[in-house]
């Protein structure tokens, strides 16, 4: 009885202070890819778009959105693999799984805010609202209303 009565608060307060799974993204622990994909803007996290979609913006960082991001072939090896083992459609995490829904068989968006998860979150006028609130600049900038992002972490704050 006693340790019932210790480690149901633990679990009540661990339900409290744990981030949601549902929104929830191990951290980026390679130092490469971490410092090569976050050199511009956040580095995204692989679950969020499918192995096609990470093949096709891998494969031209020569024009990766209007600027030149090109890697030496070593680190783009490495940048590659990291992100084809932990697509969205390779892994099968709850973060995955979520980021995976409503994507047709094949469909590959070239950018994360064209995935059907984030025009889901992230539609209508109340994110428009939220962009110039937080002067976001781009729907990109995760960061600007999720502060936790880089860690992974995607609450409201």
């Amino acid at each position: 009885m006693s340790a019932l009565r210790f480690s149901l608060p633990l679990v009540l307060l661990a339900g409290l202070t744990a981030p949601s799974a549902a929104e929830s993204f191990p951290p980026i622990t390679d130092p490469i890819v971490k410092a090569e994909c976050s050199a511009c803007h956040m580095a995204f996290f692989a679950e969020m778009l499918p192995k096609k979609s990470w093949e096709t913006m891998l494969g031209n960082l020569k024009d990766h959105f209007g600027e030149d991001a090109s890697l030496d072939a070593a680190t783009l090896a490495l940048v590659t693999t990291f992100h084809l083992n932990n697509a969205g459609d390779v892994l099968d995490s709850r973060g995955a799984m979520k980021w995976r829904e409503g994507l047709a068989p094949g469909e590959a968006p070239e950018r994360i805010t064209l995935a059907p998860r984030f025009k889901k979150k992230h539609g209508g006028k109340e994110f428009d609202a939220m962009m110039i609130k937080k002067d976001a600049k781009s729907p990109a900038n995760c960061v600007a209303c999720h502060t936790a992002a880089e860690k992974g972490i995607f609450e409201d704050d």
